[in-house]
């Protein structure tokens, strides 16, 4: 088999991963793109500096905490279950991010970030669909 047929199965093979990256690139850009809003709809609201760091800290403590759960659901879910998790809490965050008319709907929405773990998620896709010698190559 001539040597470019080898990379071209071995790309077909993987041709899935593509499709996981192009999700997580997505789910990243999503957050990066409503991250710098959050400012502006807190204070929208009525909220001052001291509620945009306590919403920004709950978000913080849901991701730690969801960190430490990914792993167990991970195991339990599998790698896939995981992801699609994680687009669903994100779908649900942004979805009552939009419509929130208080500040309670934005702390809720801060919430549901506990399942937001698509990078980890995908890593993990990865880990068990590639071996150890093509693994580094497509993280």
């Amino acid at each position: 088999m001539a040597a470019g047929g080898h990379g071209a199965v071995r790309a077909h093979r993987h041709a899935h991963l593509y499709v996981v990256y192009a999700n997580v690139v997505c789910y990243c850009t999503c957050y990066m793109m409503q991250q710098p809003l959050l400012p502006y709809l807190m204070e929208s609201l009525g909220a001052g500096t001291a509620q945009f760091a306590a919403v920004q800290s709950l978000f913080n403590g849901a991701q730690a905490v969801g960190g430490v759960l990914s792993g167990p659901l991970l195991d339990a879910w599998g790698g896939r279950s995981l992801l699609l998790a994680s687009f669903a809490a994100s779908t649900v965050c942004y979805a009552m991010t939009a419509a929130a008319g208080g500040l309670g709907m934005l702390y809720a929405s801060r919430v549901v970030t506990l399942l937001q773990h698509a990078v980890l998620a995908a890593r993990a896709i990865v880990a068990i669909e590639t071996s150890s010698a093509e693994r580094g190559a497509h993280l």
